[in-house]
């Protein structure tokens, strides 16, 4: 049953359920260690750190918990934020594109294409000095040369979620007979490499991608460490939560609750107790 909401055979054979908490999930953390767990999710506003929305998911990773996120915050405080920072795991396109829908200025990293590329080329097995961007252009976009001087035909234009991409093949024979070929098509030697140059990127994630290059940008991403992580640490530090006391997601989100609602009073008092010294 939770095999079939997941889309890959790799999620599939990946999928862990733990026999004495069916409702956690098997995660890897940050210390390597493997355990049924729950993602514990938290958002707080950034003048005063106070936590805003807090839910549980069984999902380990971040990017599926932005959404569901921000609308315990709407539910919390009747209006939804008009900026949101997050890290790299929730800097996806789908997420980059429903802030943009909704009017949410989304603050976060997103890898350059080049990084992207470059893990995509390890898990292909090819050399890094092989991938898309070391090809030239030729004839307008008619014709790409490897690195290895080997010229490569436009077979076809696609569009891969709101992405244009042109796509060009060498010839099989050309590729048999290259010394590069081991280093630059290992797995696809017979039939000849094939390369997709992206010429055009989803607007909002362009946009997305436009305004993170921007000093004022970095500049209030650079905060995020500050806001986001204070409450978390604090929680572990000086509530000494580390880990759910008990089973059942119901049960552990209520503990994750009632440890926010204790970090909040305590940040009520710290401020107070400021405010107080300053009259």
């Amino acid at each position: 049953m939770l095999q079939a909401g997941k889309e890959t055979d790799k999620e599939k054979s990946e999928l862990r359920v733990s026999l004495s908490e069916p409702e956690a999930r098997i995660m890897k953390h940050g210390d390597q260690a493997i355990a049924p767990s729950y993602n514990a999710q938290i958002s707080t506003e950034a003048e005063h750190k106070i936590i805003v929305g807090a839910h549980l998911s069984q999902c380990s990773s971040d990017a599926q918990s932005l959404m569901p996120g921000l609308e315990e915050v709407v539910k919390n405080l009747k209006q939804k934020p008009e900026q949101v920072v997050v890290d790299g795991g929730f800097t996806n396109r789908p997420n980059i594109m429903e802030c943009a829908a909704q009017g949410i200025d989304l603050i976060g990293s997103l890898p350059k294409p080049e990084e992207r590329s470059a893990a995509a080329m390890k898990a292909q097995g090819i050399d890094p000095a092989f991938a898309p961007q070391h090809f030239r252009v030729l004839e307008e976009g008619k014709r790409l040369q490897c690195p290895g001087g080997c010229t490569l035909e436009h077979v076809r234009r696609s569009v891969k979620r709101g992405d244009v991409y042109q796509q060009y093949q060498a010839r099989g024979a050309d590729c048999r007979a290259c010394r590069y070929q081991p280093r630059c098509c290992p797995k696809t030697g017979e039939q000849g490499r094939t390369v997709s140059i992206r010429v055009q990127e989803h607007a909002d994630v362009a946009a997305f991608r436009k305004k993170m290059e921007t000093a004022e940008a970095q500049a209030i991403y650079r905060q995020r460490g500050g806001v986001a992580e204070f409450p978390n640490a604090w929680i572990k530090e000086k509530l000494g939560v580390r880990k759910f006391r008990v089973r059942g997601v119901v049960k552990a989100g209520s503990e994750l609750i009632w440890a926010c609602l204790t970090y909040n009073i305590m940040q009520w008092v710290r401020l107070s107790w400021r405010q107080t010294v300053r009259a």
